[in-house]
C-alpha cells in the first residue's frame, strides 16, 4: 500500500508540475489558428493535449536503449537531420521572416515536436525553462535542447552560450558540435564556425552537414581549393549518406571500433578481427 501511494503521489506532482507550465505558457501563447489549437496549422499532439516542458522529452540516444535496431538506421538516416538540414533551416526560416513564427508549426511539427509542444514557436514566448535547469544547472541535454528554442527566439547570444556549455562538457558530441557550428554560421562568425565543422569532421569524417557548411565556409573565405574539394565529397556522400564512405580506412583498421558501429554483433566475434588484423587486446 505505501508503495502504491508514493506512486500515486509521485503521478500528482508530475501532473501539477505540467500544468503549472502549460498555464504559464496559456498566458501569452498566441492561437492564432483556433482556440487551444496548440500545434495547428501543424499537427503534434501529446497525451493531454497540453504544452510539455522541452527537458521532459528523452533523446535519442535513450530511446535506442532498448529499440537499438530502430536507433542504429534512425541515426544513419536523413531523418535523425530533419531539423539540421540547411534546406529546411532556410525554407522555415523564410516562412518566419514573412508569414510569422506562429505558421513554422505546420513544418515543426513533424521536424521540431519538442519546440511546438513546449510552446516556443510563439512570439516573445514566456517559457518556464527553469525546471530542468534548477535541478541540474549544467545538464547537457537540457542545455542542448534550450539552446534550440533560444534559436527559434532569435536569442543568439544565449544559444551560443549554452551550446558551449554543452561542447565544454562531451567535445566528442556530433549533435552538440554541429549545432554550435550552425549558430556561429548564422551569425557570420565564419572563422569559429570552421572551428567546429572541422572538429566535427575528426569526430566523424561522414558528417554530411560538415562538408557543406565547409564548402559554402571556405568559398566565402576564398579559399576556392579547399572549397572545392569538400563540395566533391559532399556531392559523393549525399547519395548514400549511411555509408561509412570516408571512415572506411578507419574503420578497416580498428575493427573494434568498427564491430561497436554494427548494430547486430557478438563480441566474441572482436577477437578474431584483432588478429586478422595483426592488434592484440589490452
Amino acid at each position: 500500500m505505501r508503495t502504491i501511494r508514493g506512486a500515486e503521489d509521485g503521478s500528482a506532482v508530475e501532473a501539477n508540475s505540467r500544468k503549472a507550465y502549460a498555464d504559464k505558457i496559456r498566458e501569452t501563447y498566441a492561437f492564432r489558428f483556433g482556440k487551444d489549437e496548440i500545434s495547428l496549422p501543424g499537427n503534434a499532439a501529446a497525451v493531454g493535449g497540453d504544452f510539455l516542458q522541452a527537458s521532459g522529452f528523452p533523446n535519442a540516444a535513450y530511446c535506442g536503449h532498448c529499440h537499438q535496431e530502430a536507433y542504429h538506421e534512425w541515426r544513419q538516416a536523413l531523418h535523425s537531420n530533419a531539423f539540421r538540414t540547411p534546406f529546411y533551416r532556410a525554407s522555415v526560416n523564410i516562412l518566419i521572416r514573412t508569414k510569422g513564427i506562429e505558421f513554422s508549426r505546420h513544418c515543426d511539427s513533424c521536424h521540431n515536436p519538442i519546440g511546438v509542444l513546449s510552446g516556443a514557436l510563439t512570439k516573445n514566448s514566456s517559457l518556464d525553462r527553469s525546471r530542468a535547469l534548477t535541478l541540474h544547472p549544467d545538464d547537457a541535454r537540457a542545455l542542448y535542447y534550450l539552446a534550440l528554442v533560444e534559436r527559434r527566439q532569435r536569442h543568439s547570444e544565449a544559444e551560443v552560450a549554452d551550446l558551449q556549455k554543452v561542447v565544454a562538457q562531451y567535445p566528442c558530441s556530433r549533435d552538440a558540435r554541429r549545432e554550435l557550428g550552425i549558430s556561429y554560421y548564422q551569425q557570420h562568425h565564419s572563422e569559429q564556425a570552421m572551428e567546429q565543422f572541422k572538429a566535427l569532421q575528426a569526430i566523424d569524417p561522414d558528417d554530411l552537414a560538415a562538408h557543406y557548411n565547409l564548402a559554402i565556409l571556405y568559398r566565402r573565405m576564398g579559399l576556392k581549393h579547399q572549397a572545392t574539394r569538400e563540395a566533391a565529397l559532399y556531392t559523393i556522400k549525399r547519395v548514400d549518406p549511411s555509408a561509412p564512405t570516408y571512415s572506411l580506412d578507419y574503420l578497416r583498421k580498428h575493427p573494434e571500433i568498427s564491430t561497436e558501429s554494427v548494430p547486430w554483433h557478438i563480441h566474441t566475434d572482436l577477437t578474431r578481427a584483432l588478429a586478422a588484423a595483426g592488434v592484440g587486446l589490452q
